[in-house]
């Protein structure tokens, strides 16, 4: 009876990995191929064409790859995969996804919305690290005038 219930759990075992295998393949699959086909996809005044190149091969690669090592890990080892890898690994992917549906559209040129991003950030951090020393000032006056109210409520002290 034990042998029945081991062959019957090997199988089961067996068929999840079959099954998590074939989840890993099909969605990287998937992801490759709506990358290829965002990078392929060529819009016009009057048309729209797809263009294959070697970029869309790049890009049905990055993504087939990215989706299959990442699905078929979480999905073999659930309990060995670290939450680091976990969270890195989907926002991967979902940035994967973010430029499968968003590169198509190509509304404005990617130069300048480089150059518009730069700009952002570069101000970005200017704005933190201005923030950042208005805190330091602050709390340094702060603790100053507690040390200071501290002496005064504490009375004279003598001079020697």
């Amino acid at each position: 009876m034990n042998t029945i219930t081991k062959e019957r759990n090997d199988s089961a075992s067996k068929d999840e990995q079959d099954l998590s295998r074939l989840v890993a393949f099909a969605s990287g699959v998937g992801l490759g191929a709506m990358l290829a086909l965002s990078e392929a996809l060529r819009v016009n005044d009057t048309s729209a064409f797809l263009q294959f190149s070697f970029r869309t091969a790049i890009a049905f690669a990055m993504g087939f790859v990215a989706a299959y090592a990442y699905l078929s890990r979480i999905l073999r080892y659930p309990e060995g995969t670290s939450r680091l890898f976990f969270r890195i690994g989907l926002a991967i992917l979902l940035v994967l996804v973010g430029l499968a549906f968003g590169y198509p559209l190509r509304l404005f040129a990617i130069r300048t919305l480089i150059t518009k991003l730069v700009g952002v950030a570069a101000a970005l951090c200017f704005i933190g690290a201005g923030l950042t020393l208005v805190r330091c000032v602050v709390r340094s006056a702060e603790s100053e005038e507690a040390i200071q109210e501290a002496k005064e409520a504490s009375g004279p002290t003598p001079a020697p």
